[in-house]
């Protein structure tokens, strides 16, 4: 199959995460019935019995092993050179997709075509709402972060939060990747993500390249 012919690519990366992997993937099964998709797992040398577990309980996954972990980047990249869908679903492998949020999802960015990454409202697992955006970080974020002492920061994106409450539709600087739906032209255009960046803020960099290159990022809490 081409792109034309399947709508959507679900991209997971998993790294020793076995017990979030059943109920993941199985709630990614149960929201794609009746749609023309793939699910795609990135296994980063798990030795958990991960890949064991899809192999015996979700044959119908393509399962991409990388006998070293390089990072997530590296590892989404991999699913990205194997999709085959016109959109690109990257989930964080303890991800639960709730009700119909996917094809939400679809429906939206297909009648906004200026969106590059459309992003779902995150709940914690007592179903309060994650804050999920952020506005990029600037030198002037960084000057008064030192100033005050604070140099978590650094290392903490949680300090980058907006005040908001997310519960509007609205354009934003970045969310966090643990749930994006990405067209697979704006990939083409903008590129992969920097495997450079071994773990976190290469949702930033992409994030920040996407705008760049024109299009928006939207924080969408219908989904």
């Amino acid at each position: 199959m081409n792109y034309s012919e399947v709508q959507l690519s679900v991209v997971i990366v998993c790294t020793n995460e076995k017990k979030f992997l059943r109920p993941a993937l199985l709630s990614v099964v149960a929201s794609l019935r009746g749609m023309p998709s793939e699910i795609i797992v990135v296994d980063n040398n798990s030795s958990d019995g991960s890949r064991e577990l899809i192999r015996t309980e979700f044959p119908q996954v393509l399962l991409i092993e990388n006998p070293k972990n390089r990072g997530a980047a590296y590892a989404r990249n991999l699913g990205i050179q194997k999709a085959q869908g016109e959109h690109l679903l990257f989930l964080d492998c303890d991800t639960e997709v709730l009700d119909n949020a996917v094809q939400k999802l679809i429906d939206y960015i297909k009648t906004h075509p200026e969106i590059g990454i459309l992003s779902p409202q995150l709940l914690y697992p007592d179903h309060t709402v994650q804050h999920s955006s952020r506005p990029f970080p600037t030198v002037l974020t960084f000057i008064r972060r030192v100033l005050e002492g604070d140099f978590k920061f650094l290392w903490r994106r949680k300090n980058f939060e907006t005040s908001w409450n997310h519960s509007s539709t609205r354009e934003v600087d970045w969310t966090m990747s643990a749930a994006w739906l990405i067209p697979r032209a704006v990939l083409e255009k903008v590129g992969e993500f920097d495997d450079g960046y071994f773990y976190n803020y290469e949702d930033v960099d992409l994030s920040w390249r996407i705008k760049k290159a024109g299009w928006k990022i939207v924080y969408y809490p219908e989904a």
